[in-house]
């Protein structure tokens, strides 16, 4: 398979596991979650999504925010980072080392500002 086919192929799954948000529906009051994530966040989720395949910056998860939006989250090594875009237009950052159990970074960011964050912290 070539590049080409396997980065559309990994950018076609994660604009699905975004699709797949939707489907929780009425299960966002068992979570403690008052809304689900609008339709205007979960284009800008989707919109992130090539730019950051393109930066191999592939997440390992993708999920409701816990306060009502999008969180895409990545893994390297014992860090975690987690991109939540929220309902309200806002985009925040927390990346954790989830060994030391410290907070590396806790930050507002705008779109711009993602994937060069990113690639500080996890490449």
């Amino acid at each position: 398979m070539s590049l080409q086919l396997m980065s559309n192929s990994i950018i076609t799954s994660l604009w699905n596991h975004i699709d797949n948000l939707k489907q929780y529906g009425v299960e966002w009051a068992d979570r403690d979650i008052e809304i689900g994530p609008t339709d205007a966040v979960m284009e800008k989720a989707r919109n992130l999504i090539p730019k950051l395949v393109h930066n191999n910056l592939i997440p390992f998860r993708i999920t409701p925010s816990m306060e009502e939006g999008v969180c895409i989250a990545f893994q390297k090594n014992s860090i975690l980072v987690y991109i939540e875009f929220y309902n309200d237009g806002d985009i925040g950052m927390i990346a954790e080392d989830y060994i030391g159990k410290r907070i590396l970074e806790n930050i507002d960011l705008n779109e711009a500002d993602i994937i060069p964050v990113l690639r500080k912290i996890i490449n």
